[in-house]
């Protein structure tokens, strides 16, 4: 193919240079759709080929004649890499099921309208700590945007189980509810409040009012038996009431563990404001 090409390029005679010229132009469309040309099954067939390196690498932890961790920190780094690209590069995958990977501490969840999502990954990294992974993908108008936070880039990273929509005098946000893992037993559980503004995500939104002034994110800790989202289900967590803008804090008792009782922080005009 190569050689044809080359004698279309030096052929003297100007008409048929003419129809090379068409010929080449075509022949390099073709290949530059090619290229970027993905399909939801063939991004989601590699991305699963991705994330089973981490998984596959994870069950040979304790393989002496391998550098398990370091194959595991590549295969993580490769990971992130992609599912930000793709969930950039590719405004559908707001919306596709990932419900492949759904084992082994991959996550999604969203806000419901398809304007948020949040990716987490168990990086199996963590010391003293779960490590993950996160990809926050958000779309403006019809293009798609993605944030990687990693462990690796010094990032504060967490499992994130639910999204929340709140809105405030016009204005959306979203309350994030994340999860960290501690190796002693203990854990920790807070909404984070984010807001899409001047086409970016961010998290510099302090509308919690507390003791020690104006915050985005309030947070407790607590011991827990297992760390799976469907713990999360029979356990008492962080939820909000959008009806009444009301966020509801599970107290925690004295050996540490979660209960049935609240403390609530409601929007009184300007803040979210402790009201129990």
């Amino acid at each position: 193919m190569v050689e044809r090409l080359s004698l279309f390029v030096f052929e003297r005679n100007p008409e048929s240079t003419m129809k090379s010229k068409i010929c080449l132009l075509l022949v390099s469309c073709f290949i530059s759709v090619s290229s970027l040309a993905q399909t939801p099954k063939s991004v989601m067939s590699d991305l699963v080929k991705s994330y089973d390196k981490i998984t596959s690498w994870r069950g040979r932890w304790n393989d002496s004649s391998v550098n398990a961790y370091d194959s595991i920190k590549m295969a993580d780094k490769e990971f992130g890499e992609k599912l930000n690209l793709y969930t950039t590069k590719y405004p559908s995958t707001i919306t596709d099921n990932y419900n492949l990977m759904h084992k082994f501490g991959f996550y999604f969840v969203g806000d419901g309208a398809n304007v948020l999502r949040i990716y987490t990954w168990e990086t199996w990294l963590g010391k003293t700590e779960r490590g993950f992974g996160n990809v926050f993908q958000y779309k403006v108008n019809n293009k798609t945007n993605s944030i990687l936070k990693t462990d690796q880039q010094g990032d504060t990273t967490c499992l994130f189980s639910k999204i929340n929509t709140c809105i405030i005098k016009g204005k959306t946000y979203y309350l994030a509810v994340y999860n960290s893992f501690y190796i002693s037993k203990q854990a920790a559980q807070g909404v984070k409040i984010y807001r899409i503004e001047n086409g970016k995500l961010t998290d510099d939104v302090k509308l919690i009012k507390t003791p020690e002034g104006l915050v985005n994110h309030i947070s407790y800790d607590y011991s827990y038996g297992t760390y799976s989202l469907e713990d999360f289900a029979t356990r008492p967590s962080i939820h909000f009431n959008g009806y009444t803008n009301t966020i509801f804090i599970p107290i925690v008792d004295a050996s540490g563990h979660t209960t049935n009782q609240f403390i609530t922080y409601k929007f009184t005009g300007e803040y979210f404001e402790k009201v129990k």
